[in-house]
């Protein structure tokens, strides 16, 4: 398999690990950090799928910095961003924007903490979940 269909690949089977993994983490009622874990995954299982995205349909931009490490979530979101709506117009706003509101709250999940915000973070998480299916299923 050549490199590039293989890192293709890769992504898309890692983004869509991550994916169930968040799912079967929030439908554990009964278990802790099960927001903060879902909401992680989540966002990792977006961040593979984007860049699986670039690989496939923006042959132009890389996913690769100078360094050798992979382009970041918003680099990714931006790239997707701009390549989908130069095609439908505001097709993809609304999902970078719920993706960029959970950034928000994973990043203090990482660096810091979060007071309990369950009810609103459920609404995101939920809604990205759905927004992932429906990106899968249309672009690959």
């Amino acid at each position: 398999m050549k490199h590039r269909k293989m890192v293709l690949s890769n992504l898309m089977k890692n983004s869509i690990a991550a994916y169930f993994g968040a799912v079967e983490i929030h439908n554990k009622p009964n278990i802790s950090y099960r927001y903060e874990t879902t909401t992680l995954l989540l966002m990792n299982s977006w961040e593979l799928i984007l860049k699986a995205y670039i690989r496939k349909r923006i042959k132009k931009q890389s996913i690769y910095t100078r360094d050798g490490h992979t382009i970041s979530l918003d680099k990714a979101l931006n790239y997707v961003e701009a390549h989908i709506n130069s095609q439908e117009p505001k097709s993809f706003s609304a999902v970078k924007e719920n993706l960029c509101l959970i950034e928000e709250y994973r990043n203090n999940i990482v660096h810091y903490y979060n007071e309990n915000l369950e009810p609103y973070i459920f609404m995101l998480v939920a809604k990205a979940a759905l927004n992932y299916v429906e990106f899968v299923k249309k672009i690959f």
